[in-house]
C-alpha cells in the first residue's frame, strides 16, 4: 500500500518546453516519481522529455490523446 505522495501522485507536465519541465521535476525531486507528459510538450520537444525523465529514474505516463479536448488539436 502506498504510504506517501512519491508512491501515489502523478504530476502533469503540461508545459511547452523542456526547460520548464526540468525545473519542476528538479523542484519535486524526492517528493514525486511519476509524471505525465502531455501532447503540447511532446509535440514541442519530441521524445526528449520522456528520455530525460527515464534517465532521472522517473515513471512516465504519455497522454497523447488528440481528440479529448478539441482545442488541443487546433
Amino acid at each position: 500500500m502506498a504510504k506517501n505522495a512519491n508512491d501515489r501522485l502523478i504530476v502533469a507536465l503540461d508545459f511547452d518546453s523542456s526547460e520548464k519541465m526540468a525545473a519542476l521535476v528538479e523542484e519535486l525531486e524526492g517528493l514525486v516519481s511519476f509524471f505525465k507528459v502531455g501532447i503540447e510538450l511532446q509535440l514541442a520537444e519530441g521524445m526528449s522529455p520522456v528520455r530525460y525523465l527515464i534517465s532521472k529514474g522517473k515513471k512516465v505516463f504519455l497522454d497523447l490523446k488528440y481528440f479529448d479536448v478539441p482545442e488541443t488539436v487546433e
